[in-house]
């Protein structure tokens, strides 16, 4: 019997080549364990899956944002002003919920709520993928979008699972109201570091289940043609006796400071591991332009190094999928990075990592993936790193990473995941 199934995605289609990890890990062992299972989920136009049978419904958040268009000024400006910023999504949080609450109440109006609650109600049951999306910054897509697809979730007694969430920080009130409110909807709900779990019980929600698990981008590994890749790369490069991986993101263009305060960490970096005569690969998480393209960044610090440190930087340009970074990941001496799924792609891997934050919800992140390969303290603040920057090269060197484990990562992934689908699949098997 197919099981049919809503499985959300947090940035399909973006470019993004860790989110998208997280919904292609979690859709490949649903197909491994359920081949003939249906999957409908969200993406951009013109975006084609992975698999077959994958319908696609444009993202609601997107729809949900529209209002917030009617200022195009205000929006401007908020790019360069953290305060303009914040009021305006202070005001973007308010309107959604109260949108929200309203379609809870009546149901959907526009053609696309409709699409989705149709969908839904033709569905065994809704998933909620991998992301870091419940949180202030993406609350209109992690916190009142899957607010609403739950809540239509549960009125239609579907069963509903959010799995590898990274939960937090959540401060204004109206989004940790709407968060709990999600969360108490959710049958399931896997968090991917201790901090998640204590979040979702410090905001007395109470799903039934609540357990901490890897990030599911972890159950990818690289293959044979990914290796193959890699190892042309590396050969090109010229770095096949050895160079460590860098990962450097900026989340918005006009955050002149950010990107000076890279500039400053990329020079302290190359800079040592030149002294350790080690090259530098730059390879990229996010490849699109949502946010900010992590090749555009990584050559233009690079443009700004003095010349004899230039060429000892390799930037990894080529149109690449997560496969092929954790394979040149594998190859390499560790990596530095703060990113959070290049982190999570090297630990897999079994390569040592550091994580370098400039924030407190980079440094849980960090953290949090680490202590699933039994790694600890080797995640640091920026400032440090540009002043002591040894200290992240000793780390490399004296970091031991488990990746031996008596149970495989896909099984600890679906422990709890699998029996929740097979219990459906028997129950209306039972119906028919």
């Amino acid at each position: 019997m197919t099981l049919r199934l809503v499985v959300l995605g947090s940035a399909n289609g973006s470019r993004n080549l860790g989110d998208e990890c997280m919904w292609e890990s979690l859709v490949a062992l649903i197909r491994d364990r359920f081949p003939d299972s249906h999957v409908t989920t969200d993406g951009p136009a013109g975006w084609t899956p992975p698999f077959a049978d994958v319908a696609v419904i444009p993202t609601l958040a997107e729809e949900m944002k529209i209002d917030h268009a009617r200022f195009p000024r205000l929006s401007e400006l908020a790019k360069t002003s953290v305060t303009l910023r914040g009021l305006s999504r202070l005001g973007r949080s308010k309107r959604v919920a109260r949108l929200v609450a309203n379609r809870l109440e009546l149901g959907p109006r526009t053609p696309l709520e409709m699409q989705w609650h149709h969908a839904i109600a033709s569905s065994d049951a809704l998933i909620i993928s991998g992301a870091g999306a419940m949180t202030d910054q993406y609350d209109v897509q992690g916190i009142h979008s899957w607010r609403l697809l739950a809540g239509w979730a549960s009125s239609l007694g579907k069963p509903t699972l959010a799995v590898g969430q990274g939960v937090g920080p959540v401060k204004r009130h109206t989004n940790r109201v709407a968060l709990k409110s999600l969360l108490d909807e959710l049958d399931y709900v896997g968090v991917r570091d201790s901090l998640s779990a204590a979040y979702v019980r410090d905001l007395g929600s109470s799903p039934r289940l609540l357990e901490v698990t890897p990030d599911w981008a972890s159950a990818m590994s690289p293959t044979a043609a990914s290796l193959e890749v890699a190892d042309e790369l590396i050969g090109q490069w010229g770095v096949r006796e050895g160079f460590v991986a860098v990962s450097l993101h900026l989340h918005e263009p006009l955050a002149f400071r950010r990107r000076w305060l890279l500039q400053r960490l990329a020079k302290a970096l190359v800079q040592t591991a030149n002294r350790h005569n080690l090259p530098m690969v730059f390879v990229p998480n996010m490849t699109g332009a949502r946010h900010s393209d992590d090749r555009t960044l990584a050559q233009s610090v690079i443009s700004r190094l003095p010349s004899a440190l230039r060429s000892r930087c390799h930037v990894h340009v080529g149109r690449s999928d997560a496969t092929v970074v954790a394979s040149i990941l594998s190859r390499s001496r560790g990596i530095v990075s703060t990113r959070y799924h290049p982190l999570v792609f090297a630990l897999g891997v079994g390569r040592p990592a550091i994580g370098i934050y400039f924030d407190e919800y980079y440094r849980r992140k960090l953290e949090g993936a680490s202590a699933h390969f039994g790694v600890s303290g080797n995640v640091f603040a920026a400032e440090l790193v540009w002043t002591q920057p040894e200290k992240v090269f000793i780390e490399l060197a004296v970091q031991r990473v488990s990746v031996a484990n008596p149970i495989p990562i896909a099984e600890r992934l679906m422990y709890n995941v699998e029996p929740f689908l097979s219990r459906i699949q028997e129950e209306r098997t039972k119906r028919e």
